[in-house]
């Protein structure tokens, strides 16, 4: 059972008894076991005790805000002398519970902000001001959750959570880690190659952190999927340091340590080009439109070429004209309307008529448009001489734009250095070191979808070699004959990392890297 509004994702019972055999050695020396389930939904971490032949006094406090689930947990739940549960209705943000709980197991929900209540926010900004975060990092109601129950457990106790796989990777997240590396001294993570949850979109990670422990520092495990629980799982120590992402520890403490060598040998893409995002339009259904609207309202004289996606460029490092008109004539909304400061009874009476008709959508009345004087007038429009697209499959999408096309938000228009040329920097982005910290810096979606962010971006390491247009054509012919990346990188590999003391095995083993994270972002995607 699922529900995106309640953030529910019940936990399949075998990934459940897992976490309970995992952790419940802690606490061999106790008589008594203090357990709090945080939100219990259908019960599914309240019967597992049984199984364990757990010998000490459990008293577990389960949590629920929905009253149906909680009768549905209630009913679920077998009797037994030594375990007491203790059914309480209430939001556990809200509600107010005694600290000193051995265990706080359980799989919290998923709610993003825009699906909170005013008062859901306000709970969660002041359990973060409480602990010394900021709201800016409010993205989501399970953190929340993870600060709340850390402040519940004993000096000595154990938090063992189902979370998004977002945790592992996000920026917003970065506090969360932080927070918990530095209220436990010991932390495992347990990740999937397959989606637990299909209804959710995206991986999860289960976590387990101890506030005293045989062990300290970071440790992780992957397993294939939920069936593939059991005792054999070995969790393998990782050393990481400041902000580096939890989803770099599929990678070994060796191969990071190889990858910051030689990514210090080069400089990144920011030394060489500036890159900003595309054009925000606040509405992009109403400003970038097809041909048969463009003709219907007379637009024509308004109107400039426009990239919204990156699906529609195909596999080429360049985007022509031809490409760009061939793109117009089809029925993909290619063309964006430009109206600048113009005011409306000075427009065409068709023009008009489209800005009558926005208006009765109440378009203008967005928060991007509804600042603007007037509200057509979007800002910052040019045409670069290459982009990368923030989103991206296989690879991350670096262009020359030929075709003079505007873009969305959905890339980074790039903007070479005096000295740079945009052809170098392209033909320099495509190798494997490259893209290896494209997967690493970035953040990916559980159908495979890998997003940079601008800093990250430019963040990335770049063998820049200068190149010329002669050259850039040749490459450009290779690439979009090319069956797939990895013969452009098998070439590119050697005549771009094969200096500065990076050898031939040291090539081999950064495209065994990146095929091993590729394969690692892509194991969900159909």
């Amino acid at each position: 059972m699922t529900s995106k509004s309640t953030g529910s994702y019940y936990t399949p019972q075998k990934l459940v008894k897992f976490m309970w055999s995992h952790i419940i050695h802690n606490f061999d020396h106790q008589s008594n076991l203090h357990v709090l389930e945080p939100s219990c939904g259908d019960g599914a971490f309240l019967n597992p005790p049984l199984a364990q032949n757990i010998k000490q006094h459990v008293f577990i406090d389960a949590v629920e805000k929905n009253g149906r689930a909680l009768t549905h947990a209630m009913s679920r739940v077998q009797e037994d002398e030594n375990i007491k549960i203790n059914f309480v209705q209430d939001d556990f943000l809200k509600v107010k519970l005694v600290e000193g709980y051995d265990l706080v197991i359980g799989n919290p929900p998923y709610i993003g902000r825009k699906l909170l209540t005013e008062q859901q926010i306000s709970i969660c900004a002041k359990i973060y001001a409480d602990s010394g975060l900021s709201n800016k990092s409010i993205r989501n109601i399970w953190p929340a959750f993870v600060i709340k129950s850390s402040q519940l457990l004993s000096k000595n106790g154990v938090l063992a959570f189902v979370l998004p796989g977002e945790l592992l990777q996000v920026d917003y997240a970065s506090e969360i880690r932080a927070y918990l590396t530095s209220r436990f001294s010991a932390i495992e993570i347990l990740t999937f190659k397959e989606l637990i949850f299909p209804a959710l979109g995206q991986d999860v990670a289960v976590v387990f952190a101890y506030k005293g422990s045989e062990f300290s520092g970071l440790r992780f495990a992957q397993v294939r999927g939920v069936e593939s629980l059991d005792s054999s799982v070995i969790f393998s120590s990782r050393h990481i340091a400041g902000k580096t992402k939890w989803s770099n520890l599929v990678l070994s403490d060796q191969d990071r340590v190889f990858l910051t060598k030689v990514a210090s040998k080069f400089d990144v893409v920011s030394h060489y080009c500036v890159s900003t995002p595309g054009i925000v339009t606040g509405v992009n259904d109403f400003f970038i439109v097809n041909k048969e609207i463009v003709e219907r309202y007379g637009l024509q004289a308004y109107c400039k070429p426009i990239l919204q996606k990156s699906s529609v460029v195909g596999n080429v490092v360049a985007f022509s004209k031809a490409q760009m008109k061939g793109l117009q004539n089809s029925s993909e909304p290619s063309f964006f309307i430009d109206l600048g400061h113009v005011p409306q009874k000075k427009l065409p009476k068709g023009v008009q008529s489209y800005l009558r008709f926005g208006k009765k959508k109440k378009y203008h009345t967005g928060y991007k448009c509804s600042n603007r004087k007037p509200w057509y007038n979007i800002p910052v429009v040019w045409a670069p001489v290459g982009v990368i697209f923030k989103r991206s499959h296989l690879y991350p999408k670096l262009i020359r734009n030929d075709s003079n096309a505007l873009f969305t938000d959905s890339a980074y228009r790039i903007v070479p250095g005096k000295e740079y040329g945009i052809e170098s920097i392209i033909y320099s982005f495509y190798n494997s070191l490259t893209l290896i910290l494209c997967e690493l810096n970035g953040r990916y979606y559980g159908g495979g979808v890998l997003e940079l962010t601008p800093s990250e971006f430019k963040g990335l390491p770049l063998p820049y070699k200068v190149i010329s247009k002669k050259e850039f054509s040749q490459f450009r012919s290779k690439f979009k004959n090319a069956a797939n990346i990895e013969n452009i990188l098998a070439e590119n590999d050697n005549d771009l990392l094969l200096r500065l003391e990076i050898t031939l095995s040291d090539i081999k083993r950064l495209q065994k890297i990146r095929k091993k994270l590729l394969s690692y972002r892509l194991r969900n995607s159909k």
